[in-house]
């Protein structure tokens, strides 16, 4: 089934016109999650601030407009997301992950600071992860905008998959906090000194990383220095990148894999 939602104001709200099929949809989602918890209607109710007579119509399929405040409410009670109350499929990933091979700093800093200024200039908190000569030329061709990004160290974030998944999940959720409605996220990992194995479980994350973050709202450049990246993970990429950017331009990646594929041959 396809859901199609069409949001318009009414009044001071705005409301989410659905068809019959989402209002079915709506009705049994409500009803599965409420009866996971082993709750009533009453229940839920209190546990969302809806009114008994809301839970009831909606469960019963009969509310056709439902206000996005709740479902939003309702999603918060039950623990679940929204796009889980009003879709069959689940939803394409928002995550924009991209991979960025440089061969020079130079070209480093000619491709990266339009980015960085750009998701500035929308209003998009800005995360900069690299080695310290990328950090010093991309920070000296921003110039004065230098000072609105946050900035770390290769060598200090990419300790292990899990610290640096962990790192990067905490400053998103930050800026969402914050109000952010989207996060730009550009890091290079850490490939020299690393052995084989290493290298591999660093490719992985890579990879997952399309799977883990795929609900984020955000964009996430990973660099790569076509100069010291072992020539496997330099083939990886097109693997793990849903597209890959050079200073040739950018195309879609026809050998990548889903993270499920990726992570298992």
């Amino acid at each position: 089934m396809t859901v199609s939602i069409d949001i318009s104001p009414k009044g001071a709200y705005f409301v989410i016109r659905t068809p019959t099929s989402a209002s079915t949809r709506l009705a049994l989602a409500v009803r599965a999650g409420r009866e996971r918890r082993d709750w009533t209607r009453e229940r839920l109710a209190h546990e969302s601030g809806l009114s008994f007579a809301a839970i009831a119509q909606i469960e019963s399929g009969r509310r056709a407009d439902v206000r996005a405040s709740s479902l939003v409410a309702l999603a918060d009670a039950l623990e679940v997301s929204v796009d889980y109350l009003v879709r069959d499929e689940v939803a394409a990933s928002m995550l924009q992950h991209r991979a960025y091979v440089y061969d020079s700093t130079d070209q480093l800093a000619q491709s990266v600071p339009p980015l960085v200024t750009r998701g500035l200039e929308r209003g998009h908190p800005v995360l900069v992860v690299a080695p310290k000569p990328a950090l010093s030329a991309i920070k000296k061709t921003l110039g004065s905008d230098a000072r609105h990004v946050a900035w770390g160290e290769s060598s200090d974030w990419y300790t292990t998959p899990f610290a640096t998944t962990t790192r990067y999940a905490a400053f998103v959720r930050d800026a969402r906090k914050a109000g952010a409605d989207w996060v730009d996220i550009f890091g290079e990992p850490v490939w020299s000194g690393r052995g084989r194995a290493q290298a591999a479980s660093w490719t992985r994350y890579e990879s997952l990383l399309n799977l883990v973050f795929g609900a984020w709202p955000a964009s996430v450049g990973c660099l790569y220095d076509a100069r010291t990246v072992p020539r496997q993970v330099r083939s990886d990429l097109h693997c793990t990148h849903p597209e890959v950017v050079t200073a040739e331009g950018s195309e879609a990646s026809a050998s990548f894999e889903p993270p499920e594929q990726f992570v298992t041959r």
